[in-house]
């Protein structure tokens, strides 16, 4: 039964396909497993009574790394060997990632492939595959001095390392391979081959004199296939890119390619954002400053003020002033006859050769308005005539005065004449 097992888990693992995942949470490596959502792969178990094993992993992957992660249950943690770039590592409990960049290699390792080795507690070697021993027959043609290889990896031990007198938990290995580095561009449905292997170690005798190719009992290796023997591209499992970024990742990503332009945009959009802003509060402090029509004819009353109703051809009240300079009268013509437009106070300067200061102390002094005042009111009262002597919308009327939004136009209107544009009609033709 155990054999048909065996051979039924044997089948399972060489027909099936790793799905790699595309992850979008950021995978910070630190021998942890809390930023992984599953540990969805099994390798089977190794060890001797009663140190037999459970082994556990998970592969996820982002544009910039492959992510693999072991967590590994074992009751006795052991090491031979110390040190990072050292072919022996496999004398220690630890992991082995092997990984065919092609997914074309036949029974022997070629240059494109990669073997990397992290044992316990954090240490690592990564072999190659090297085509000069290729030629020369090796049987696993590969060198751990010859690679540009890089990686982020980090191992947590939960237990004593070479103590035989405690039942330790085990350990677990993370690591963060850049695509760069092995020189892959990826995508979704980007096919290779993978290969996620487990060293086991479950003596203390000291096994460093021994010769490379002796493996004792105590040593267990197995693969995700379930091989003992797993330095040959043949006993891997073909491997498959899937998922894809969402659109927070896409963008984040174009950002980081584009920097140069998504600042320029950026500032682009902050600076049309505060203009909007600064258009905005102009015209809230214009409107809270804009006085109403009875206001202004109380004042013109009163004074040798001139307002809005003594301008020629302007059939509203006509009030007689004396002694009012020509620049007012001059301006009074030109808002009259482009009373159309989106003047502004530059234009009101030009036509009349005037600084801006000296307009606005004349048009105080005489009119008891700013000169965009004087603008507007002239505005509604011409306004006010088509409202209530032709059938044209509000918004129509507005955009025939220049006002690029009928909203502000009504408020102000209102503000003005005490009602909405509206309700202003409404009464007028009641009356």
């Amino acid at each position: 039964m155990v054999i048909l097992s065996f051979l039924a888990f044997d089948a399972y693992c060489q027909n099936k396909t790793i799905e790699v995942k595309y992850i979008s949470t950021d995978i910070i490596i630190d021998g942890k497993q809390d930023d992984w959502p599953e540990m969805d792969l099994v390798i089977p178990g190794g060890g001797n009574f009663p140190y037999t094993n459970k082994n556990m992993a998970a592969v996820a992957w982002n544009e910039q790394n492959l992510f693999v992660i072991f967590s590994i249950e074992d009751k006795n943690l052991c090491m031979h060997e110390s040190g990072n770039n050292n072919p022996r590592l496999y004398l220690n409990d630890g992991i082995e990632i092997y990984i065919d960049t092609k997914g074309d290699s036949g029974k022997k390792m070629d240059n494109n492939d990669y073997q990397i080795l992290i044992s316990i507690p954090n240490t690592y070697t990564v072999f190659k595959g090297d085509k000069f021993l290729i030629r020369e027959g090796y049987q696993v043609p590969k060198d751990f001095e010859n690679h540009t290889l890089i990686l982020d990896k980090a191992v947590t031990v939960s237990g004593t390392i070479n103590d035989i007198t405690d039942y330790d938990k085990g350990y677990v290995a993370e690591a963060a391979i850049p695509w760069q580095s092995l020189g892959i561009k990826p995508y979704t449905g980007y096919a290779f081959k993978l290969d996620l292997c487990v060293n086991d170690v479950d003596t203390l005798v000291d096994m460093r004199s021994m010769p490379d190719d002796w493996h004792p009992i105590s040593i267990n290796t197995v693969n995700y296939q379930g091989k003992t023997e797993y330095g040959y591209p043949e006993y891997w499992t073909d491997a498959v890119l899937t998922g894809k970024p969402g659109l927070g990742v896409a963008l984040k990503n174009v950002i980081q390619k584009h920097w140069q332009f998504a600042y320029s945009l950026f500032l682009i959009i902050l600076g049309i954002a505060g203009w909007i802003i600064y258009r905005q509060f102009k015209k809230i402090r214009f409107y809270q400053t804009f006085p109403s029509r009875s206001q202004l004819q109380q004042l013109d009353a009163g004074s040798q003020r001139t307002g809005v109703f003594d301008v020629p051809n302007n059939n509203h009240i006509q009030i007689e002033k004396t002694n009012i300079p020509d620049q007012i009268t001059e301006i009074k013509k030109y808002i009259d006859a482009n009373i159309q437009k989106d003047i502004s106070l530059h234009d009101l300067c030009q036509h009349i050769h005037l600084g801006d200061r000296h307009l606005q102390r004349l048009c105080r002094q005489y009119c008891g308005l700013s000169p965009i005042q004087l603008v507007n009111t002239m505005k509604l009262e011409a306004a006010e005539k088509l409202l209530t002597e032709t059938n044209l919308t509000i918004n129509e009327i507005a955009f025939h005065f220049g006002y690029d939004d009928a909203g502000y136009f009504s408020n102000l209107f209102k503000k003005y004449y005490g009602s909405s544009p509206v309700a202003y009609r409404k009464n007028k033709k009641n009356s």
